[in-house]
């Protein structure tokens, strides 16, 4: 540090920055903190950019960070968001396929151009709508309608507190459902851990390897 510091108020530093006591003049409480996280103030300089329509600055950095075709700096669990995309303060909507995680919360509408996953005992303040399948895991929680062009699957104790409409509707007996149950195809009650729920997720998982394999292709 060259010169001398002088803080009307408290000083917060943070972890592992050294500072020379003598240079350093504090009238309140010198507080050592923990830095926020690196991908933090990555988040919030690319918002800024967004904001101010900085979109190929965006993109510059990403590619920076990017160090192969096959690994990100950032970490391995993110939320993507595909192009045309969007994301407010009352809905999320995907062009494709939108996978929930484990005990994750949403508060607004889930609307997917392709299925929707919601893994197990996550909860999503709104209602559901996919141009092809929904799945609910095992004790996820809808405060609202479910509704797709495909096929609705509710795993054991899923809750949802609305109607559900799909081609064809599949759940446990224990699901508990507080609307009307719509389906062209039929309602059908299957056994807690059916394997066609598993088998429903693994064909799910495929179409997707099999998406990212033809996005690479077009790449």
């Amino acid at each position: 540090m060259l010169g001398k510091l002088v803080v009307e108020g408290d000083l917060e530093v943070g972890e592992g920055v050294v500072i020379d006591p003598e240079k350093v003049e504090s009238r309140g409480w010198i507080e050592i903190k923990n830095p926020i996280p690196l991908i933090i103030y990555i988040f919030i300089y690319l918002m800024e950019l967004l904001r101010r329509g900085e979109e190929g600055e965006v993109e510059r950095i990403i590619q920076e960070l990017v160090v192969d075709e096959e690994t990100f700096l950032i970490q391995g669990k993110f939320l993507f968001l595909p192009r045309g995309g969007r994301i407010s303060s009352q809905r999320l909507t995907s062009p494709g396929d939108v996978v929930i995680g484990p005990e994750a919360k949403i508060v607004g509408s889930v609307v997917s151009g392709g299925s929707v996953v919601v893994n197990e005992a996550a909860e999503v303040f709104g209602s559901i709508r996919a141009e092809e399948d929904v799945i609910l895991r095992k004790n996820t929680v809808v405060h609202g309608e479910v509704e797709a062009r495909g096929e609705v699957l509710i795993d054991s104790a899923a809750r949802i507190q609305g109607d559900v409409a799909g081609r064809l509707i599949r759940a446990t007996q224990d699901t508990i459902v507080s609307g009307k149950l719509r389906a062209e195809e039929g309602v059908e009650l299957i056994p807690a851990e059916s394997k066609e729920i598993e088998e429903k997720l693994r064909r799910f998982e495929i179409g997707l390897d099999l998406k990212e394999a033809f996005l690479e292709g077009e790449g």
